[in-house]
């Protein structure tokens, strides 16, 4: 591997085969520091080609596990090289997510909660949150599973998947129909499942900054190397078929270049401050397996758009095995690559059962910076009120992500007020105030001064977020004043969350369709947005 004069790889972890390590797929890093992943080992049993046998190996006892690395000072990296076994018996489970005493899983038809009750680092319960999704196409089954504001959580699924997802103990007939590549939602208990897109095509990439913007990403390199996430919009590519005429399309965000290769899996988004020197702090890195490449992407704000520039690759790699499936940044700063390590890549470019499909090997690596020291990776679940209050909207963005969902789950009335006057803080920074905000309507703390001083701010992201957050509010009258006389928004995506925060309302209270329409108008005397923006806003004001 070659990388730019300042970075070193270190290798993290490599495949043990005796026992049954290797093919590690997702990324995922906890409140005490640690990096979880699974294995595929089963990969690529595949429904579309042979159902009984899909059928057979997600009922009975498969080879995959759920794996954590701790940490371990004395490492090079900072995690131990072997790592701990916390689930077994699994089969191609792509997306896992720590949370609580254990994590989310997909497991076939199912997601499913692991349980640790006993504090032995192993799961000893599971409980099944939602079932019916398709397993016809194993390549891009449930994954990229992300906790975000609001109390959900988020999920990606591929091209040639199609299931109706529901409840356990409700009747398959009441599902929620979840069909080719779609994002989706849900409550930690299961609860609301909802779609969230249509389109792209094969979402292997999902990163939330520090302002609350989310960014996905398109496999296929049809233009969409990184794109911002609208919920309930219509992207192209793979799921035309499932577009919804009252959703706004969005055209290519890569309309001058393309990345090369027909298989982008992942997306991580460097620090804007921190071990990474210049330039590339604030650099959307994309994994580019086809191309054996770390490819790299600066985005430039245009009002509430972005124009992307296509930057030197980060990473380049001699071997053509070198398959980066998975990226993401860690706690410490650096950045974390999944390498599948495989003659072949595409799921369908040989046949399942191919004798050059590799089905033990698998690494992770860290590519770090030489010339600066990486963060400090604390144990957030043992950390004080005030220090995770510290590191919210820090330098290190997965850090703020940990802080603000460690304070959701510590429930720590005392810091309550700390945390509201952070939120109301015009002089603090945006992403500061929105973590505090985040930390705050997770533990339905939210008050209408917050919400008011956010809508007042010259902000677009602090805008967003608090219309975002009237859709939770209690209390009609609490709605009806902070939007009395409020008339339209210079900002397309405000005006757009806006109808579909206060649009959920409308049962209860039809008082508010009023609201919608007028805050939801554009002032007069805005400047003309490109076409598909001022679609957003004009489409969804019709689906009202």
């Amino acid at each position: 591997m070659k990388v730019p004069e300042g970075f070193e790889v270190q290798l993290v972890a490599s495949e043990d085969v005796a026992n049954g390590i290797g093919k590690f797929v997702p990324l995922a890093f906890d409140q005490k520091g640690r990096l979880w992943t699974t294995t595929a080992l089963e990969y690529p049993v595949d429904g579309n080609e042979n159902a009984a046998a899909a059928d057979a190996l997600y009922a009975g006892h498969g080879k995959d596990k759920v794996l954590v690395f701790d940490r371990d000072p004395s490492s090079p990296t900072g995690y131990a090289s072997k790592p701990r076994v916390f689930a077994d018996g699994l089969a191609i489970a792509l997306g896992v997510l720590p949370f609580g005493d254990g994590c989310y899983v997909h497991h076939g038809h199912n997601i499913e909660f692991l349980h640790d009750t006993d504090g032995d680092g192993r799961a000893d319960k599971t409980d099944v949150i939602l079932t019916g999704f398709g397993v016809q196409d194993s390549h891009l089954m449930p994954h990229q599973f992300t906790r975000a504001p609001g109390g959900w959580i988020w999920l990606a699924q591929g091209a040639f998947n199609y299931g109706k997802v529901h409840r356990p103990n409700d009747p398959p007939e009441t599902g929620v129909q979840f069909d080719q590549c779609r994002m989706g939602k849900f409550r930690p208990d299961g609860g609301q499942f909802t779609v969230t897109s249509q389109g792209p095509c094969n979402i292997w990439g999902l990163v939330i900054n520090g302002e609350g913007e989310a960014f996905i990403q398109e496999a296929n390199d049809y233009g969409y190397p990184v794109m911002p996430f609208h919920e309930y919009a219509n992207y192209p590519g793979c799921s035309d078929k499932q577009m919804k005429s009252y959703a706004p399309e969005f055209p290519g965000t890569a309309p001058d270049f393309r990345m090369g290769g027909t298989g982008l899996s992942g997306l991580a988004l460097t620090d804007k401050a921190g071990p990474f020197p210049e330039p590339w702090r604030d650099v959307m890195l994309v994994a580019n397996p086809i191309t054996n490449r770390i490819n790299a992407i600066k985005l430039h704000r245009d009002g509430p758009r972005w124009k992307l520039e296509h930057l030197t690759d980060l990473v380049v790699s001699e071997d053509p095995w070198f398959r980066p499936v998975a990226i993401s940044i860690g706690p410490d700063g650096c950045l974390y690559i999944v390498d599948w390590y495989n003659k072949i890549i595409s799921h369908n470019e040989v046949p399942r059962n191919h004798p050059d499909r590799d089905k033990t090997r698998g690494r992770i690596w860290r590519i770090k910076p030489t010339g600066a020291k990486p963060f400090d990776v604390p144990d957030l679940t043992k950390a004080t009120g005030q220090e995770l209050i510290a590191r919210l909207g820090g330098d290190s963005l997965t850090q703020s992500h940990l802080a603000w969902q460690a304070l959701i789950d510590r429930k720590d009335e005392a810091l309550l007020p700390k945390l509201r006057a952070i939120a109301r803080d015009e002089k603090a920074a945006a992403a500061r105030r929105l973590a505090a905000t985040w930390a705050l309507g997770g533990q339905g703390e939210l008050d209408g001064q917050i919400v008011l001083s956010l809508l007042q701010s010259d902000d677009r992201n602090l805008r967003r977020e608090a219309v975002a957050a009237l859709g939770n509010f209690a209390e009609p009258e609490a709605v009806e004043k902070l939007l009395a006389d409020r008339r339209g928004d210079p900002d397309p995506e405000v005006r757009a969350t806006a109808i579909r925060s206060l649009g959920r309302r409308i049962a209860d209270a039809p008082q508010y369709l009023s609201d919608i329409l007028r805050f939801t108008v554009a002032p007069l005397n805005e400047p003309v947005a490109p076409f598909h923006e001022k679609q957003q806003a004009d489409q969804s004001a019709r689906s009202v």
